[in-house]
């Protein structure tokens, strides 16, 4: 057979697993790495996208099928028929909580806050239907290049799989604390009169806005409990969702950086000043504005939902805590345990999504330390251009332009809730009693 082609190194480290063939690029069609698929971005994340499908927030047709690269994107197709009929449903419920913002109306901030929970949860829930359903393909087009990426060299990021996963048990969570929300629409507040079903207690309990605008019938609490998951679904799965990409984005720049880190202490201890780590610079240099580009691609999709998900998730954490500190939450076990886990489920989710999307920043400007151990034989003026450019502008995810998502956001998001409470707590508390607290939050 003649030669066995060029030699591959094989390095391990803090669960990622890469192939390096510098400086001859690998083809990937024989490696059984990328033809396993275990770290490929459609295949960890395929229990997500079938489920998504299931409850209309992705419109995309073949997330059953074997080839998951089958994925394609038609509004008129059973995937997208069933997406218009989720937002459908949940515009009316928009419709019906936005007259009951006007109805309930307000005379200070805390009470129109309060009377606008209902119109904005299901406002996020809508907007996120909308968003996977006006930009499938350009997802599409992302998960397509994200597998075609034509860089020097294959990385295989081992935990990306176990990480979807684990993001996974935020959807958990938002189900099982909308079961104690559905549960206290069923049992909560004043008992049912004799002879009433079980289905006007949860009418008369769940949304009070429903109740003073509509005369009751069997078909209103089925349409409120189904359009209330909906929302659940679609706004749970949306933060999941952007983990996941910030978690993948994140570990495919640090792979990289293990391999630029490795093979530059390789070019520090050489001795012969040979062509070769030259070389080998100079396509790390090119993988990186590759890695950038997919970045620039992925950022531009997620930015509305991260402006979204971060203004809906500070809204509902301020009034979870404003119900806490006036002392506003009903005393019953499930009421109480309700509004903790509610809560905890928020904070949670924003915390997990900040610390994640924050790590790609990282990892992004990290190849400019790298680059600045290289020895001078191997510096070049690209790489030159490189240090400048990362040291010059901010790499990472953002919220239609507002905000770039770095370690220090975290203590912006703690200056904003702190100002949004002053504001609620400068509202009169006896105004406030009038409001009926338990129907808070929005189930996330």
């Amino acid at each position: 057979m003649g030669s066995s082609g060029p030699s591959k190194n094989v390095f391990s480290g803090s669960g990622l697993f890469f192939v390096s063939n510098f400086p001859q690029k690998l083809e990937t069609e024989n490696n059984s790495i990328f033809k396993s698929g275990k770290d490929d971005l459609v295949w960890c994340m395929r229990h997500m996208l079938r489920f998504g499908r299931f409850t209309g927030l992705f419109p995309f047709t073949g997330v059953f099928q074997s080839d998951l690269y089958q994925l394609k994107h038609k509004i008129c197709s059973s995937a997208g028929i069933w997406s218009l009929v989720c937002i459908a449903c949940i515009f009316v419920s928009l419709g019906i909580g936005l007259l009951g913002v006007v109805k309930l109306r307000g005379t200070n901030a805390t009470e129109w806050a309060w009377a606008s929970d209902s119109a904005a949860f299901y406002l996020i829930g809508l907007l996120c239907y909308i968003h996977f359903l006006r930009r499938g393909p350009e997802l599409v087009r992302i998960f397509q290049k994200w597998s075609s990426l034509p860089l020097n060299c294959n990385l295989y990021d081992k935990t990306l799989g176990r990480d979807v996963i684990l993001s996974g048990a935020l959807l958990v969570s938002g189900i099982l604390e909308n079961s104690v929300w559905t549960y206290n629409g069923f049992t909560q507040h004043e008992p049912p009169n004799d002879g009433s079903s079980i289905l006007r207690n949860f009418f008369e309990n769940s949304r009070t806005q429903w109740l003073n605008l509509v005369d009751y019938s069997p078909i209103i609490p089925l349409f409120i409990f189904f359009s209330n998951k909906l929302c659940m679904w679609g706004w749970n799965l949306t933060d999941i969702f952007v983990i996941s990409m910030a978690r993948a984005l994140s570990g495919k720049f640090k792979a990289f950086n293990e391999v630029a880190r490795k093979e530059i202490s390789i070019g520090k201890r050489s001795t012969n000043y040979s062509r070769e780590p030259i070389t080998k610079l100079e396509m790390m240099l090119l993988d990186h504005q590759l890695l950038r580009e997919l970045l620039k691609d992925v950022a531009l999709f997620l930015s509305p939902l991260l402006f979204l998900l971060y203004t809906g998730n500070l809204f509902f954490i301020c009034l979870q805590i404003h119900l806490g500190v006036t002392g506003k939450a009903t005393k019953e076990f499930w009421g109480s345990s309700y509004a903790f886990w509610a809560f905890l489920h928020l904070f949670v989710k924003l915390f997990v999504t900040t610390s994640t999307a924050a790590k790609v920043n990282y990892q992004v400007h990290q190849f400019a330390d790298i680059l600045y151990e290289a020895p001078d034989y191997m510096d070049s003026s690209n790489a030159r251009k490189t240090r400048e450019y990362l040291g010059t502008k901010a790499f990472g995810l953002d919220g239609l332009g507002c905000f770039v998502i770095r370690t220090p956001f975290m203590l912006s998001l703690l200056s904003f809730v702190f100002t949004f409470e002053i504001v609620l707590f400068q509202s009169t508390f006896p105004s406030c009693g009038s409001f009926n607290r338990t129907n808070y939050a929005t189930l996330d």
